[in-house]
């Protein structure tokens, strides 16, 4: 993961799932406008300007993570994703059709959640 300190504006930003503030929660992404290493916070202009407002928002360090592939949070596309019936309870790796590599979810009897690698 990119130190945050070193990213320059117009790098992307993501806030890290769990937070939760009025103007930004986890999974939302922005832009840098202004990043201040020595106050360890950036100004993110995020993209869902109904949230966060149309003005840039300073935020810590702690509640970001550099933002390599967009979206990376929460869209994932629905054919990267296949619910399982099982009766297992451990995590694994599944070889779907002999190509493609699945990481699972525990498991959510009678079913479990895999995506994508």
């Amino acid at each position: 993961m990119a130190d945050l300190a070193s990213l320059p504006a117009g790098e992307r930003v993501r806030v890290l799932g769990g937070r939760n503030f009025e103007k930004f929660h986890g999974g939302m992404e922005g832009t840098i406008v202004e990043n201040s290493p020595d106050s360890r916070n950036m100004r993110v202009q995020f993209d869902d300007a109904t949230t966060s407002g149309s003005d840039p928002i300073v935020v810590a360090y702690r509640h970001l993570e550099h933002a390599t592939n967009q979206g990376g949070y929460r869209h994932v596309k629905k054919e990267d994703i296949k619910v399982e019936k099982t009766e297992s309870s451990a995590l694994l790796k599944a070889d779907s059709d002999g190509n493609d590599q699945w990481t699972c979810s525990k498991t959510l009897r009678p079913a479990r959640i895999c995506i994508k690698d």
